[in-house]
């Protein structure tokens, strides 16, 4: 599959420093299905590309938020572009409209999942990713859950999921580098999985 070529490119090169083909390589593959519909029904994908100020918005529990920004800091030695909950609302607005705009301004989205008991709070912004990727009509999103463990609630169901057990991950905070992740073995497959199902086309 083209995107699994893209992607292990990309880790090859992040193994040998090389970031900027990285981010290219991964870009071709997170890229490949955007689309933005013009009144006549053709495609735009340049536009659609250009127009997005982040790769991928993801979300987590208030709670976990030191557990989220590791991962996002994982993607974002990447070369990717990542927001996580509501850290890059503009100042002026309001949290919840600030959080409407970065979702609105990301490509892809990703819901980490660490409970089968989701807060309130943790409910109502998937809803909202979940509205703005309705009304984009291009992107992916996934729900990884952080324990094997969790059983994933009814709403959550209907996007596809990735187990991500959070406990190896933080194991390998000691790590300095994106190559010292990569090369454990079950994060590498994790991580190749967690962003081939980004790059498939939604339904």
């Amino acid at each position: 599959m083209i995107f699994e070529v893209h992607i292990e490119g990309a880790f090859d090169a992040l193994t040998k420093s090389e970031n900027e083909i990285a981010r290219l390589r991964l870009r071709n593959a997170l890229d490949f299905n955007l689309h933005s519909t013009t009144v006549t029904g053709a495609q735009n994908v340049e536009d659609e590309c250009t127009s997005d100020e982040y790769d991928i918005s993801v979300l987590c529990e208030t709670e976990n938020i030191e557990s989220g920004e590791f991962f996002i800091g994982i993607l974002d030695s990447m070369s990717l572009s990542v927001t996580l909950n509501a850290n890059d609302v503009i100042p002026g607005m309001t949290e919840l409209e600030g959080l409407g705009f970065v979702m609105n301004s990301s490509k892809h989205y990703i819901a980490l999942l660490s409970s089968d008991q989701p807060t309130p709070e943790l409910k109502h912004r998937y809803s909202m990713m979940q509205k703005a990727l309705h009304e984009k009509k291009s992107g992916g999103l996934i729900v990884i859950t952080t324990d094997p463990d969790i059983r994933v609630p009814t709403m959550f169901t209907s996007v596809p999921q990735v187990t991500l057990n959070f406990d190896e991950l933080l194991g390998e905070r000691q790590c300095e580098n994106i190559q010292g992740i990569l090369s454990n073995k079950t994060i590498r497959k994790t991580t190749k999985d967690i962003l081939m199902k980004l790059s498939e086309k939604i339904p």
